[in-house]
């Protein structure tokens, strides 16, 4: 549950709806239904999010609460 949660928070952060945010990373509105229910997301999508975002995959993932970036994914 922790993606869920973690995702929804960085929305919140960037002051988005849940509704940009799925159309700007080009996800259909059942994602955030999907994650809800445990969904666990491929490492591609993973990735995706940590761009958006601008944190770490580890930090989507819950393995660590460092957001920061180490120009991994550019």
């Amino acid at each position: 549950m922790i993606i869920i949660e973690r995702v929804k928070l960085l929305i919140n952060e960037k002051q988005k709806s849940t509704n940009a945010f799925l159309i700007d990373i080009g996800f259909n509105h059942n994602f955030m239904q999907d994650l809800e229910k445990g969904q666990k997301p491929n490492s591609e999508i993973i990735i995706k999010m940590a761009k958006y975002f601008n944190v770490t995959a580890d930090y989507l993932l819950g393995l660590s609460d460092n957001r920061s970036l180490c120009n991994c994914y550019k």
